[in-house]
């Protein structure tokens, strides 16, 4: 069942940027598998007593729950899956009660029911509310035409199906049993990602308040020496120590901004604010941005842009913070007289942008966990600068949302090279 599972939903797990959009993805699945099986016993019993007109309206339903079913391979989301699944579910319902008459169609309109939990979780309420008014109107219309006279059944066909009850509901009965064990298993599971999910964030909360305590502690000592330098009056000495207090500024407002960054990253490509965006632009801007710093550590920096203009669609600021964080890195990380390179690589349906640097490198150790939400991996820079760990992980979730990816390669004291792989045409679908 797993190879099933990995066949048809596989490319949409791998692409989801979080584990709710995952939950989603497996429920759909499981739904249409499930209700695809209970309606392939619907088929029979019209088939039995030689209703050919209900039997093909029903292998009609079953052909566009296995297209909802193949949807999810062959489409970039279960968008599709998910409206077709809801035409199946309805008409299931309505054909049954046409043909079945009123005893049986009570039963059969469990089936929509159910489903409102599943397009609730899926959906969330206000695109349910719609079904919902659907479904109404639907068991409305009905109703009113049985009462009127204008729909009747068959009273044979109904009494023979009506005595097929008990079969009739065994299938309906599995399908519920097994798909409130699926519900509940990925509800539990996006809860555990989701308590996890706080308490990392405690974690990095924790993490950088003492880090900022360090940088603040460093304040006041520094301005404790300058107060008794001023007063003994040695400039030399006042001129050192507030160059000192200058760089625990600097290492203050860099812990805040990595926290400010972390709080406010996009979860998923819904998130983003999808713009065309010039990208040899905003690699020219970062230029700009660190022109200072690389100018106090005489570090030379070159671009490399293709011939022709680069575009892509994309979140322009949230696209900005990850290769300012990169750049960033790549500052603080190569010693005077280092060298800073980007270049940019157009491809027919991707955009590779690399970040590159003669820098101190990282050992592999490093590397293995560079992109986890943690402050282990943060180091001093080249001038003593500090780090809190967090902006390789910005970088990464920001990515996540493009459904971009990022790729590294260091060696200790020769430098690292930082590439980033974006998709050309990226939707929020």
């Amino acid at each position: 069942m797993q190879r099933i599972r990995t066949y048809f939903i596989g490319k949409l797990i791998g692409k989801a940027t979080g584990p709710n959009e995952r939950g989603r993805i497996s429920l759909c699945f499981w739904f249409v598998l499930l209700f695809l099986l209970t309606m392939l016993f619907s088929i029979p019993p019209p088939l039995f007593y030689k209703k050919y007109s209900v039997t093909a309206f029903f292998v009609i339903l079953l052909l566009i729950n296995i297209t909802a079913l193949f949807s999810l391979r062959f489409t970039r989301s279960y968008t599709i899956a998910v409206v077709l699944q809801t035409i199946v579910v309805l008409a299931h319902a309505i054909g049954n009660s046409l043909f079945a008459g009123g005893n049986l169609s009570i039963v059969l309109f469990i089936w929509p029911l159910i489903y409102t939990f599943f397009l609730n979780f899926i959906l969330g309420n206000k695109k349910t509310i719609w079904y919902i008014l659907l479904f109404t109107g639907s068991v409305t219309g009905l109703s009113l035409a049985r009462y009127f006279g204008i729909l009747s059944a068959d009273p044979l066909y109904d009494q023979r199906i009506t005595a097929m009850t008990g079969m009739i509901m065994l299938p309906a009965s599995v399908f519920l049993y097994l798909f409130t064990r699926v519900f509940e298993k990925t509800r539990d599971e996006i809860t555990a990602h989701q308590i996890a999910s706080v308490e990392s964030r405690d974690n990095i909360l924790h993490l950088v308040a003492n880090d900022l305590s360090n940088a603040i502690a460093g304040l006041m000592i520094s301005l404790d020496l300058l107060s008794l330098t001023i007063r003994d009056k040695k400039c030399d000495e006042a001129e050192e120590i507030l160059k000192l207090f200058e760089k625990s500024v600097d290492n203050s407002a860099n812990i805040i901004n990595d926290l400010l960054e972390s709080a406010s990253l996009p979860a998923s490509s819904a998130d983003l604010m999808l713009t065309t965006v010039d990208l040899g632009a905003l690699v020219r801007r970062l230029g700009g941005q660190f022109d200072t710093a690389m100018e106090k550590k005489n570090i030379r920096f070159s671009i490399r842009l293709p011939a022709e203009y680069v575009t892509l669609t994309a979140d322009e600021e949230q696209l900005y913070k990850v290769f300012v964080n990169l750049m960033s890195n790549a500052v603080k990380f190569t010693p005077a007289g280092g060298t800073i390179a980007i270049s940019i690589a157009d491809a027919s349906d991707y955009i590779q942008v690399a970040v590159r640097d003669s820098g101190i490198g990282m050992p592999e150790e490093i590397v293995g966990k560079l992109f986890v939400k943690s402050s282990k991996t943060g180091r001093k820079g080249t001038d003593g600068e500090r780090s809190t760990g967090l902006g390789m992980y910005v970088v990464k979730t920001i990515l996540d949302a493009h459904k971009a990816t990022i790729s590294v390669r260091s060696e200790v004291q020769r430098g690292s090279e930082f590439t980033v792989r974006l998709s050309r045409h990226l939707t929020t679908a």
